[in-house]
């Protein structure tokens, strides 16, 4: 029987390994190597430690919940929601079809917290980020390319086949490490210290199960056959052991002795250790203690301070990491150096009702809060005339008669100024139909020529030829795209720049500068459509296999219904943006 259990043992050992070997999901859950206190530590396992699941849901509830927007600034120094940016939907709203932000954010929080790097997959349209799709870090793997200059991706998709993903298709958030290209996990910096933590609550459970009795031993005066020793084995384990037998009495024949040994759990201090591991696991996470249900240093004085130290300290660190890493990665063009994104966390800053009241009336009176500003803070709608300043009368210099400089009905916006916000709004609206009509005609081209050579070649499964017919047409058909565009893009320029001379009250001339800049974006606008294009047709033939002429024909549909009014849509508002911004410079 010891033989066949030792066998039995053996061959399930021996599938594991050969399983976790192959299965790089199966490895995090059963190929975590075993610590000196006795137990296997891994993201998966440590996940079922109390403290060690309190601080990440934590960290991946608070960051999720907390609202993510993207900022574009503006030419007096501030900052406005950049909503018409395609972007801004991916990030505040659905990063892909199947996750909404909020557990798109959680599940990247916990990669992070759990193996120290989170991964997600761009999927590009029209040359801007349409999707994120995360990747699960025992997945992917960064290295640097052959000459060192570049990171490329290794990854392992979910039916075994490896794939290689250059640097622009991965939006990479990594938490601290020592290579620059990957951050190191925290469970496996805290190994040992959780491994203590999770054998002391094992043992505390074995303990308990065992009828909270300590091991002994049976001294029999005689030597025991081998058949009586197991029965008395046998016997002393179905009716002494467990909690449903902790309270019976033992009855000890033939001059029997019990002997207990091993240590108390009080003489153990199994209690103060179980404590202190807490305190260890904030220590790991950089946590206060009490945010993991440790109130024993925690008054009613000092929890509030705490509370603020967690969101300073704790907190800020990972979404400045998060926010950096999206502007690195996902806004590094030449046209969006003015965008970035910003979590909106003065929630978690707010004190109480009394406090936070004091510092509005403090901010209120000396002038760099309006009332609206308040109830803004406060989720509360605008008011009518609440965006005056006030100023205080007595911060003058001494002896000077107070003179007001302007009337109240200059406090009233400028008419001039939404004057020309109306007049931008109206250029789009004109412009539309003209850039749609531009960029149809180009669509149109673009769609009939692909689509015939298309069939063409897939009818020969003629790779190399199709790469090269790509490589060719586009070549030829980026300067078509600037040609087409430029009269439309050009007329909206120069009455963008009458529309931005009068806001500002100048009479300047359209000068070489502005024209220069005007060709550089057509440039652009030509370079990006060829860009997404290919990005488009070069994925659709990689995800399609062998036969992919079905697929390249549905993306060709796809275009022929949308891609005109898209592109009308978003580039009278980034060009008008563009055209105004450089104009007023």
């Amino acid at each position: 029987m010891t033989v066949l259990r030792q066998t039995l043992l053996d061959r399930t050992r021996n599938w594991f390994r050969r399983f976790t070997l192959r299965d790089p999901e199966a490895r995090e859950v059963f190929g975590a190597p075993k610590v000196r206190a006795g137990v296997y530590v891994s993201p998966a396992t440590a996940m079922t430690y109390a403290a060690v699941y309190n601080a990440v849901t934590i960290y991946a509830q608070t960051i999720a919940s907390l609202p993510l927007h993207l900022y574009r600034t503006r030419r007096d120094g501030g900052k406005e929601r950049a909503t018409d940016y395609p972007l801004y939907r991916v990030l505040h709203d659905r990063p892909n079809p199947l996750l909404d932000s909020y557990r798109f954010r959680e599940l990247m929080m916990v990669y992070l917290l759990l193996w120290g790097d989170s991964y997600s997959e761009i999927v590009e349209r029209d040359g801007f980020e349409e999707e994120l799709w995360p990747i699960p870090p025992w997945r992917c793997k960064p290295k640097l390319t052959p000459d060192g200059r570049d990171i490329e991706y290794h990854v392992t998709l979910p039916d075994g086949r490896p794939a290689i993903l250059p640097r622009w298709r991965v939006f990479h958030v990594a938490g601290m490490g020592f290579d620059g290209l990957k951050g190191k996990s925290i469970i496996s910096l805290a190994r040992e210290s959780l491994g203590l933590g999770m054998a002391a609550e094992a043992f505390g459970a074995q303990f308990f199960g065992s009828g909270a009795n300590m091991a002994g031993i049976l001294e029999h005066p005689r030597t025991l056959s081998d058949e009586a020793h197991e029965r008395l084995r046998r016997h002393w384990r179905e009716l002494y052991s467990g909690l449903d037998n902790a309270h019976r009495v033992a009855i000890l024949e033939e001059g029997m002795k019990y002997t207990r040994i091993g240590i108390p759990p009080e003489d153990a201090q199994f209690l103060q250790t179980r404590e202190f591991q807490v305190e260890e696991v904030a220590r790991w996470f950089n946590l206060p203690p009490h945010m993991l249900k440790d109130l024993r240093r925690s008054t009613f004085s000092n929890i509030e301070h705490q509370a603020l130290e967690f969101v300073k300290y704790s907190l800020l660190p990972w979404l400045r990491r998060i926010e950096s890493a999206i502007k690195h990665q996902l806004l590094a063009g030449r046209d969006e150096q003015d965008l970035f994104a910003e979590f909106v966390v003065e929630g978690l800053l707010r004190g109480d009702t009394e406090s936070r009241y004091r510092a509005y009336a403090t901010a209120r009176q000396w002038g760099w809060l309006s009332a609206n500003d308040i109830r803004r803070l406060e989720n509360m709608d605008p008011i009518e005339g609440g965006d005056v300043y006030l100023q205080p009368l007595n911060m003058v210099p001494a002896g000077t008669q107070f003179v007001p400089e302007r009337s109240a009905r200059d406090l009233l916006p400028d008419i001039a100024e939404r004057r020309s916000m109306r007049g931008r709004l109206r250029l789009r609206d004109a412009y539309r139909p003209i850039i749609e009509e531009a960029a149809g005609r180009l669509v149109r081209r673009e769609v009939s020529e692909i689509r015939r050579r298309a069939r063409r070649i897939w009818a020969q499964r003629d790779r190399e030829q199709w790469e090269a017919f790509l490589e060719e047409f586009y070549r030829d058909f980026e300067p078509a795209v600037a040609q087409v565009m430029a009269p439309g893009l050009r007329s909206l320029a120069e009455q963008i720049h009458a529309e931005a001379m009068d806001e500002i009250g100048a009479t300047d001339e359209i000068g070489a500068d502005f024209e220069r800049f005007v060709g550089d974006y057509i440039e652009t606008l030509a370079a990006r459509w060829r860009r997404s294009s290919l990005g488009q047709l070069r994925r659709v033939v990689e995800e399609a296999g062998d036969d992919p002429l079905p697929a390249i024909e549905t993306r060709l549909d796809a275009w022929e219904q949308s891609r005109a009014e898209d592109i009308a849509r978003r580039e009278v508002v980034r060009a008008g943006e563009a055209f105004a911004k450089t104009a007023w410079t």
